[in-house]
């Protein structure tokens, strides 16, 4: 994979007013591409990292280089948020349930 062109590199070369037309894609792409594998999207460590390095587009490949996705970190902040609002529902319904069910494990047991 030789580079990797986002919607927000169409948006700044229409800012830009650049002709479209005459712009070389090699020119805009983004080099070199951090991919990550698909096996690497079970580990947050992986994910984490691209966050660190502010990337916020990565192609995910499979194990013989086949492009399979790709991965936006904007979607991994929505899906956060979503997490976060579930978790507080479930906390929120925690606190409002009945005393004797606070002690109760997973299948039910005191």
């Amino acid at each position: 994979m030789r580079g990797i062109v986002t919607p927000q590199d169409i948006l700044r070369l229409v800012l830009e007013q650049a002709n479209l037309s005459e712009v070389k894609i090699d020119c805009v792409m983004t080099q070199p591409v951090r991919t990550l594998k698909l096996e690497e999207l079970q580990h947050f460590d992986s994910v984490l990292s691209l966050l660190q390095q502010q990337i916020n587009h990565a192609p995910v490949i499979d194990e013989r280089g086949n492009l399979v996705g790709l991965l936006e970190t904007s979607r991994i902040f929505s899906t956060l948020r979503q997490n976060d609002n579930y978790s507080a529902e479930l906390e929120e319904l925690y606190h409002q349930a009945p005393c004797g069910y606070h002690s109760l494990d997973s299948e039910g047991v005191f």
